[in-house]
């Protein structure tokens, strides 16, 4: 795969953000991680639905609990977040527990200038 920005690895799933503001993803997918539509695990990249512009990307990545690290992240250049995959404790900030293979955007992550996530979390440094 060419034109790739900057990568980041999960515990059981990896992302790519390219260089036109897309975003890729494979590997395990039971909680909905890679955000293509689906819980199909992907041995190769695939561009996760519907997103573009995107400046930063983060996955969850939990080692001892793996399923507490299938979340992912991309900040879009409007500095709006997108959040998919597990949110068994509300790790998406979409308001419900309800898993999302596709991207929903984080509630009140309207000027987001950095993000990350971990354990069953997510933090996004907002500017108001």
């Amino acid at each position: 795969v060419s034109g790739i920005a900057d990568v980041e690895a999960g515990a059981f799933h990896s992302l790519a953000r390219t260089s036109t503001g897309g975003v890729l993803a494979w590997g395990r997918n039971n909680s909905g991680q890679l955000g293509i539509g689906s819980t199909v695990t992907k041995l190769v990249p695939t561009a996760v639905a519907g997103l573009a512009g995107v400046v930063e990307i983060a996955c969850g990545r939990d080692h001892s609990l793996a399923e507490w690290g299938d979340h992912s992240l991309a900040e879009r250049g409007d500095h709006t977040v997108a959040a998919w995959g597990l949110t068994d404790a509300g790790q998406l900030g979409d308001g419900s527990t309800t898993n999302r293979a596709t991207p929903v955007t984080v509630v009140g992550a309207r000027s987001a200038v950095g993000m990350a996530v971990g354990r069953g979390y997510t933090m996004v440094l907002s500017t108001s």
